[in-house]
């Protein structure tokens, strides 16, 4: 009898190759996710400035808004922030089995909630407020 337990060794490279292939796309994303966590980790502390001098904040769509004129370096800054918000809360999302705007919403309102009195905030109607 003639079996054939192992595939060919041209089948068996092509195999090894495409599952070296798919493990380094998996950890790509996952190293997006991280990254993303780590960037936005790193310029928390100029965002939470920026929030103290009441020119951005938290808006209910979970990014960040720019309330009055910014430098170019800070305007970068809350793009970049919330870009990276963005691909954090699709992340979250798909792991969770949520919709996005579901999550996004979700925790938006958290962030405002637990925005300290002083820094700005959406009221019901949409317009910028003190939070008290």
């Amino acid at each position: 009898m003639n079996f054939k337990f192992f595939p060919t060794q041209k089948r068996f490279i092509k195999m090894i190759t495409t599952f070296s292939f798919l493990l380094v796309v998996c950890s790509l994303g996952s190293l997006s996710f991280a990254d993303g966590l780590d960037k936005m980790r790193a310029r928390v502390g100029k965002i939470v400035e920026l929030k103290e001098k009441g020119v951005i904040g938290e808006q209910t769509n979970g990014l960040l808004a720019i309330i009055k004129s910014l430098s170019k370096e800070d305007k970068t800054n809350v793009e970049e922030e919330n870009t990276d918000r963005e691909s954090v809360y699709q992340e979250r999302a798909k792991k969770q089995g949520v919709p996005l705007e579901t999550l996004k919403h979700v925790l938006a309102s958290k962030r405002i909630d637990q925005e300290p009195s002083g820094r700005m905030v959406p009221d019901k109607d949409g317009q910028w407020v003190k939070k008290k």
